[in-house]
């Protein structure tokens, strides 16, 4: 399928459907209950991690939230540790101006895991990189939060495709900048990423 053509007319106001007719319809209807996500718990030696790399990576929002950096380090942590049973196996440092994992970029959010979230990218990362997939995490903090302990919760929200990202109007979401963003309820169960994710 070939991707939505950049950049997307200024004014108009474009459905998933006008430019993906196929897609499906949402295949969580309704939100479920947090505690049936996967998720993972941050242990003591991740927290440490996280704020060993926050030195080195620098996420450069507008502070949203407090801990926009650590949150970014916590679901590139968490990722691997929900799917392979070890948070090192991370590319944390690693991998800058590079895809997170392969074909798979995680965004983070630091925010209340609830109803109306969404998978959110920057529109200047859509243009420069084209992931197969981008798959939210959310770190389930209260608003302001501005540390990380062990204990917190790291949602694996659900993942869409490149296509289905850009696909969405721009947007400002407690932002500054445009992002584009895919609704929770448009996203695919995590748990059903292993058979797609090379």
């Amino acid at each position: 399928m070939p991707l939505p053509p950049y950049p997307i007319e200024v004014g108009k106001i474009l459905s998933f459907r006008e430019i993906i007719p196929n897609l499906p319809d949402p295949p969580n209807r309704s939100f479920p209950n947090p505690a049936e996500f996967p998720s993972v718990t941050l242990t003591q030696d991740m927290v440490d991690f996280c704020y060993e790399m926050r030195r080195t990576v620098k996420v450069m929002w507008d502070e949203c939230s407090l801990i926009d950096d650590l949150a970014g380090v916590a679901g590139e942590v968490a990722f691997p540790k929900w799917m392979f049973d070890d948070w090192r196996y991370n590319t944390v440092g690693r991998n800058k101006g590079k895809i997170d994992c392969g074909n798979l970029e995680l965004k983070a959010s630091g925010t209340p895991m609830r109803d109306g979230l969404g998978a959110m990218c920057k529109i200047q990362y859509a243009k420069a990189r084209q992931p197969a997939w981008y798959l939210q995490t959310i770190l389930d903090v209260p608003p302001k939060t501005d540390a990380l302990v062990a204990g917190v919760r790291v949602y694996l929200a659900g993942y869409c495709t490149h296509a289905e990202m850009v696909a969405s109007v721009p947007g400002y979401w407690n932002t500054t900048y445009q992002v584009h963003r895919v609704p929770l309820s448009f996203c695919r169960p995590v748990t059903n990423l292993a058979p797609v994710w090379s």
